[in-house]
């Protein structure tokens, strides 16, 4: 581009591009570089470019992941996945970016997250602490949400840790040790919110399935301390700004029914997987308006001869997409098309098979240049120390009190990863507080 026009009618032109021509001027000159490299372009950059889904799903000959990027006009491309993951599952994705967790080492199970941009073929490991207390005889379990700050384009984690034991053990804690945990991308730290704020009850456990709209992330949770052996099925929110939560109100028809979360039209829809005569169907709700009080019954996916494992997402139409078998497919699914009618809908089959209850939908995937300034492959690790000769794992928190009693175990560098050893228990110093994997 000639130097003769003003450099900020460049920048116009220049914002105005694909991510693929952006990725190539990068290189005409140093400005542009500069430029299109610069956390404010990054961060601002909005593309005209069509929503689509990410389908991610096992391949029934080889049980290898397979990603393939949807469009509304049944048109399928191929994904490569980052060699980052090795053993994957799709948790989210936000603002162009695709959330995977992943165990690193079948020894040690320290898990770690992946934020893969697939447009710009980028990708960043992020290690999760696994943070216990010795004291407390308690099953634990924990889920990772995952969201992009839509006001600071900043990815974040929110790590929820939950008694996944009886309800008489429940009812005995006080509370949960280090419930919630944020990782923001912009520090590079997990940090614990206090247990002042708004934190979930300790009755409540999660399973992971969540979806992200705005600036919330929606958790599907249950509530352990119904009466009458009763479970109750419920929604939490995260706020992705105020890093609060609060309850959704769902129909109470909903309250003790196996659901989904999904998106349409930039409003939470709820997917009730009903099971009618041995054959699932499922009921779709939306919420009305952002309204979180209020949820209208839009239609049910009942597909002629066949069972629904899943839906993936919609399409413009509002058509959804499903994962589907019959009695022919022999542990295979399908993907395919819903078009509903009068009763019994039809399916438009897309030529996609996997593993049966394989496939995972990213709901409406939008392009982004997040991570663009950040360096493909890099690991964000717990930090490293040498204590009595051995190398062990720590993590700067921001409630660790001098002489806390924390039990950890003891590592040493292996060819792969970090292998466990004997477990062993130490005190924990003003600014750290040591790790247990479990």
């Amino acid at each position: 581009m000639s130097t003769q026009i003003p450099f900020d009618i460049q920048a116009l032109i220049i914002e105005k591009l694909p991510i693929k021509s952006l990725l190539r001027f990068r290189s005409v000159c140093k400005p542009w570089n500069s430029f299109i490299s610069s956390s404010r372009f990054i961060a601002g950059y909005t593309t005209r470019s069509q929503q689509h889904l990410i389908i991610s799903y096992r391949n029934h000959d080889d049980n290898q992941l397979k990603c393939v990027s949807l469009f509304d006009d049944d048109q399928t491309f191929d994904l490569t996945v980052p060699p980052l993951v090795q053993r994957k599952r799709v948790v989210d994705s936000s603002h162009g970016l695709l959330c995977m967790i992943d165990t690193i080492d079948e020894f040690s199970e320290i898990q770690t997250v992946v934020l893969w941009n697939p447009e710009i073929r980028r990708s960043i490991a992020v290690a999760v602490p696994n943070v216990v207390d010795p004291s407390q005889q308690f099953q634990f379990g924990s889920v990772v949400g995952f969201g992009v700050c839509p006001v600071t384009k900043d990815p974040k984690l929110v790590k929820i840790t939950f008694i996944d034991d009886n309800e008489e053990n429940i009812q005995s804690i006080s509370c949960i040790p280090f419930q919630v945990m944020v990782f923001t991308l912009s520090s590079g730290q997990w940090t614990t919110l206090p247990s002042t704020t708004n934190l979930p009850s300790k009755s409540i456990q999660f399973d992971g399935r969540q979806t992200v709209i705005g600036h919330f992330i929606y958790l599907v949770g249950t509530d352990c301390s119904a009466f009458n052996d009763e479970v109750r099925t419920l929604i939490m929110s995260f706020d992705l700004t105020t890093h609060e939560f609060g309850e959704v109100d769902i129909p109470n028809s909903l309250h003790h029914s196996y659901l989904d979360l999904s998106r349409l039209r930039e409003s939470l829809v709820l997917l009730h997987l009903d099971y009618i005569l041995h054959k699932g169907v499922v009921h779709v709700w939306m919420m009305d308006d952002g309204d979180s009080k209020a949820f209208t019954k839009l239609f049910t996916i009942n597909p002629r001869d066949a069972y629904v494992w899943g839906t993936m997402g919609f399409r413009e139409s509002d058509e959804p997409i499903i994962e589907w078998t019959n009695d022919e497919m022999d542990g295979i699914s399908a993907l395919g098309a819903y078009e509903s009618g009068f009763g019994l809908g039809d399916i438009e089959d897309l030529g996609i098979r996997g593993n049966q209850d394989s496939f995972y939908g990213s709901c409406c995937y939008t392009e982004s240049l997040l991570l663009l300034d950040d360096e493909d492959g890099r690991i964000i690790r717990l930090r490293l120390d040498y204590i009595l000769g051995k190398l062990e794992l720590k993590i700067r928190l921001s409630e660790t009190k001098p002489g806390d009693k924390m039990c950890m175990k003891r590592f040493e560098p292996g060819v792969n990863g970090i292998l466990s050893t004997s477990p062993t228990c130490l005190t924990a110093t003003p600014q750290a507080l040591w790790l247990k994997t479990r």
